[in-house]
């Protein structure tokens, strides 16, 4: 085969733009510090790198969850510090109160005092964060989870709890709701414990557990106590028992919840 120098000045000539392309090719990943800058040039490496952004885009939300979170839960601490404050005020101001030693006028400053306190605790209860969400409304962010009436307070928020994704699989709690806050459960949550209304004596009731949550059928038992040592119990068959005999008598209901 004849080689024409036609021929290799056109090989030359793509051999030399090849080079000025490759040149190009360099200086560019130098001045922008990547490897390419089409996917085209590398789509291996670029489907490697558009995982890695993904990845790295679900762990800077989850960042920012957990900031979020964070502050949720300081606003929250916050606002119940400041109600602890107020309900210690409460119990001092009810101690003095009940000294015996004050005035009409005293009493008087002392209820003003205490109605104070209560507005200052349902604006507590009704505490909004930063983006104007109320943090005791549940699910409810944007209704105000409690309004004033003539015996304290109502609740209209709902029970929910948020919650943030923090890590893949892991949330955590970034608040509660303002009924389980603010309203305690009757009795220990299962059953209460009420006098009998023809009860003429006296009675005292401790802590209360229920120690066998399986044989508890949520029926309603009366207490009995039929003497100064004794007691019983309207089960099937009757439970009975002794008691310190330096306990008074009295009958009590058990009714569960």
């Amino acid at each position: 085969m004849r080689v024409t120098q036609n021929f290799e000045q056109t090989q030359f000539l793509s051999a030399l733009n090849s080079l000025e392309s490759s040149i190009a090719t360099t200086q560019n990943d130098v001045s922008t510090g990547l490897a390419y800058t089409t996917p085209a040039q590398d789509p291996a490496a670029a489907g490697t790198v558009d995982n890695l952004n993904q990845v790295l885009a679900q762990s800077q939300q989850y960042t920012t969850n957990a900031n979020s979170a964070q502050t949720s839960l300081n606003t929250e601490n916050n606002a119940l510090s400041q109600v602890e404050n107020q309900l210690q005020s409460l119990y001092s101001l009810t101690l003095e109160a009940n000294s015996g030693t004050q005035s009409t006028q005293d009493l008087g400053a002392i209820a003003a005092q205490a109605s104070q306190i209560q507005n200052t605790l349902l604006s507590l209860a009704n505490t909004q964060d930063s983006n104007g969400q109320y943090i005791f409304a549940g699910y409810a962010t944007q209704t105000q989870p409690f309004n004033a009436t003539a015996s304290g307070a109502a609740y209209t928020g709902d029970s929910g709890q948020r919650h943030a994704q923090i890590a893949a699989g892991q949330t955590i709690a970034v608040g509660d709701a303002g009924n389980s806050v603010f309203y305690s459960p009757t009795g220990n949550g299962t059953y209460t414990v009420t006098a009998n209304a023809n009860n003429t004596g006296s009675g005292l009731i401790g802590a209360s557990t229920v120690t066998n949550a399986a044989a508890y059928n949520g029926g309603t038992y009366t207490i009995s106590f039929t003497g100064p040592a004794a007691y019983s119990i309207n089960t099937v068959p009757p439970t009975t028992g002794p008691i310190p005999p330096a306990k008074q008598s009295a009958s009590m209901d058990c009714n569960s919840v």
